[in-house]
């Protein structure tokens, strides 16, 4: 083989050695061209993926929330029922705004003679606190020591003050001295 040969051997081969790397460098490229847009589109889907998981992470602790709202106004309500039980038991009508003042410890502590329906009727709108504090000064009670600071709360214990004692019959005469148009 001649000089001219070999170089134009060797030429040739160059040239495909460079067609080669560029047709590898083309190749290359789109590959890479392909995986940045599978990585892109793998991006979009865990930022879809992440939004969903933060929108079902938001939805159960609103349902988490929703649920112990829910018992807890069932509770409310089977407390409530039970208190009207109890007073019905010892037959008294206790109205759905003056049962989320007792329990049924209350209504038992409030006796069967006629304890609740006492305390209902001091609780009610026949009586205001002054009347109530009129009351208890009159029996000798002492106004400030009786727990609570609503009027039903007031009127429970002014009733148990007295069914603790033995003296119902003493709140229900005074109250006939302030209001004598009740029957109790």
């Amino acid at each position: 083989m001649t000089l001219a040969a070999e170089t134009e051997f060797l030429r040739i081969a160059l040239i495909v050695t460079i067609v080669a790397a560029t047709v590898i460098v083309a190749g290359t490229f789109a590959y890479v061209r392909e995986l940045r847009k599978e990585l892109r589109e793998t991006r979009q889907e865990v930022r879809v993926a992440q939004c969903e998981a933060e929108n079902a992470r938001a939805r159960a602790e609103r349902l988490q929330e929703i649920s112990a709202r829910a018992q807890e106004l069932a509770n409310a309500e089977i407390l409530r029922l039970s208190v009207q039980l109890a007073a019905l038991q010892r037959g008294a009508v206790v109205s759905d705004e003056l049962a989320r003042h007792l329990t049924v410890p209350d209504i038992n502590a409030l006796g069967a003679n006629g304890g609740v329906r006492t305390y209902l009727t001091l609780a009610g709108d026949m009586f205001s606190q002054e009347d109530l504090e009129d009351l208890a000064f009159r029996n000798g009670v002492e106004w400030d020591a009786l727990a609570g600071d609503t009027k039903p709360a007031k009127a429970r214990e002014l009733v148990r003050w007295f069914v603790s004692r033995d003296r119902l019959a003493d709140l229900k005469r005074s109250m006939r001295a302030v209001r004598p148009e009740l029957h109790i």
